[in-house]
């Protein structure tokens, strides 16, 4: 039963649906009704019909051109630096020439007695630096800057007036006074983030022994004191340095102890003092000195163009006052000195690679240092050919280290020490009169020298790897270097033998003797080049050999007498044959 409904209900949804289709197609033929897919995807609506568009107006003129917004940021900039900055420190410059000017005013028609004068001059002091404290409160830093550094300077006159021109303070409370202005000036400047306040103070603190000397009182010779006050104040700047990152205070403070070091010095130094001088003089280069520790590598700061100055000039200023002050008395130790000082910044330096501190010019700085003193201390602790030796010995043992450290820079100063030492060879122990041909000081240091030139040569081979491109043909004008300079000490010593020999010889027989000595030796040099297949010596040896054959046949057959012309021509026949036998014999060891 179930079933049969169901089926009838069927029937009925198809016949249902077959009238709904027939009376949809007769729809859309008798009335043009849009089909289902049509409906669903209307069409776009027809483009509206054109109007006519009204006249365009007239164009509107542009506004003024504006300036860009970088130039009126710079303008803005200067306008606040000018007004907010710069009028700030006229200002307080204004501010103390006007009491200045008032004081004077107020003493010149006595208006005021001194100890109202120096009453007043605390009491806008202490002023002007609480006023900078409030403005500083109000966010007003540039302004509280310049009112604190006019109360600090003021507070200083004032001071220093009340101790040199009315005598109402004596010297050791001024002293201390201008102490505390110091201090307080360098807590502002700590505070305020200012520089410019600590200049200030740090000219105060250093100029406070100057104005307060009073040669009536102790000769304004109080070395202990004075030097202990100093020593302080340049801890004190190297601390603040170090907290804030002032780096350049450093040179002011360098600059303000090598001035009282040497106005004292020169006013009041005597031999007797010597051993306190001394010991406060290591004290101050020992504070400067290690402030390239304390500011640099503990503090992992890449150096700056103060650093350097100071870490280049310190040492130099310690030992030109140290060896002004040890010459008369010990002479004979300051080699000895600047080798330790040579000593102690190689040390410096090999702390910095320890420390693995990343600026390696820190490192460069303090081996530089050490070479110049170790440079220095040989002429000066040495003398004659033994200056020469010396320099050749410290040539190797650079280039030695350069190698070690893998340094360029070393290396490069190692090269210019053996250029210094060829100067000298040329120009100073070639000159130096002997008894005795070969068996004297002079040849001998050149064979140092040539010595020191084929091991530093053999160094650059051996560590070929680790040399900069532009280091490629040092081993070769090393090698050829000390060829040349055993050619002339041969040349030297020749020439002295035969002199010593016959002093009435003719300068034919010293013509013969240098060119029988060029010949031999370039034909030794023909034959080491060819062995070692080294080109640049077979170069050199026929070069000397053409310059044998010019003097020859240019000169020697003019000049020669009659037997030296023989022997000079036979010695060059030789000579050359064995040299074109060499050549044909060792032909296939010859590499171009």
């Amino acid at each position: 039963m179930a079933d049969d409904q169901v089926s009838r209900l069927s029937e009925e949804i198809d016949r249902l649906s077959a009238r709904v289709a027939e009376l949809e197609r007769l729809l859309r033929e008798h009335v043009g009704a849009p089909r289902p897919e049509e409906l669903r995807a209307p069409p776009p609506p027809a483009a509206p019909e054109a109007r006519p568009q009204p006249a365009p107006p007239p164009p509107i003129a542009p506004p003024p051109a504006q300036p860009a917004p970088s130039a009126r940021l710079a303008e803005s900039r200067l306008e606040a630096e000018f007004g907010g900055n710069w009028l700030n420190k006229i200002g307080a410059i204004a501010l103390i020439l006007g009491m200045a000017f008032f004081l004077k005013y107020a003493i010149e028609n006595r208006w005021i007695d001194e100890t109202g004068r120096i009453i007043i001059g605390i009491a806008i002091g202490l002023a002007c630096v609480y006023g900078g404290e409030y403005f500083q409160k109000r966010n007003l830093p540039l302004y509280a800057q310049g009112v604190s550094g006019a109360g600090i300077a003021i507070l200083y006159f004032t001071i220093y007036a009340a101790f040199a021109f009315y005598q109402l303070v004596p010297q050791l409370a001024a002293f201390g006074f201008m102490i505390v202005v110091t201090i307080t000036a360098i807590a502002v400047s700590v505070r305020y983030d200012a520089v410019a306040i600590a200049v200030l103070g740090i000219i105060g603190a250093f100029a406070t022994p100057v104005l307060l000397q009073n040669s009536g009182i102790d000769g304004g010779d109080s070395e202990i004191q004075l030097f202990t006050y100093i020593a302080i104040l340049d801890l004190g700047i190297l601390g603040v340095t170090r907290y804030k990152g002032w780096r350049s205070l450093n040179i002011l403070s360098l600059i303000g102890t090598a001035l009282i070091f040497q106005g004292w010095a020169w006013e009041n130094y005597a031999p007797e003092k010597l051993g306190v001088t001394m010991l406060f003089l290591t004290i101050f280069f020992a504070i400067f000195a290690a402030q390239s520790f304390v500011q640099n590598v503990t503090a992992r700061r890449s150096l700056n163009t103060a650093d350097i100055f100071m870490a280049i000039v310190t040492p130099i200023l310690y030992f030109a006052v140290s060896y002004s002050l040890l010459a008369d008395a010990y002479r004979v130790y300051l080699g000895v000195f600047s080798a330790v000082m040579a000593a102690l910044y190689l040390a410096f330096a090999q702390n910095v690679r320890i420390i693995r501190f990343e600026d390696r010019r820190v490192r460069l700085i303090f081996l530089g240092v050490a070479t110049a003193f170790l440079t220095l201390a040989i002429p000066i602790q040495l003398r004659g050919h033994w200056i020469t030796v010396g320099w050749s010995v410290e040539a190797a043992v650079l280039a030695a280290i350069g190698f070690n450290l893998n340094s360029v820079r070393t290396r490069e100063v190692a090269l210019l020490l053996l250029l210094l030492v060829l100067w000298r060879l040329l120009f100073k122990d070639a000159l130096v009169e002997v008894r005795v041909p070969f068996l004297n000081g002079r040849f001998p240091t050149f064979l140092v020298a040539v010595a020191i030139s084929a091991l530093v040569a053999w160094m650059y081979g051996r560590y070929r790897e680790s040399v900069a491109p532009r280091e490629r043909k040092v081993p070769a004008a090393l090698v050829l270097g000390s060829n040349f300079l055993m050619i002339w000490a041969l040349s030297l010593e020749a020439t002295e033998w035969v002199r010593l020999a016959r002093p009435s010889a003719p300068w034919s027989a010293v013509s013969l003797a240098l060119s029988a000595v060029w010949m031999l030796y370039a034909t030794l040099m023909l034959a080491g080049g060819i062995s070692l297949g080294y080109r640049p010596v077979r170069i050199m040896a026929l070069i000397l050999i053409c310059v044998v054959i010019l003097k020859s046949f240019l000169a020697d057959v003019w000049m020669l007498e009659r037997l030296h012309r023989i022997i000079a021509f036979i010695l060059l026949g030789v000579v050359l044959l064995v040299a074109s036998y060499i050549y044909q014999a060792r032909r296939r060891r010859i590499h171009v």
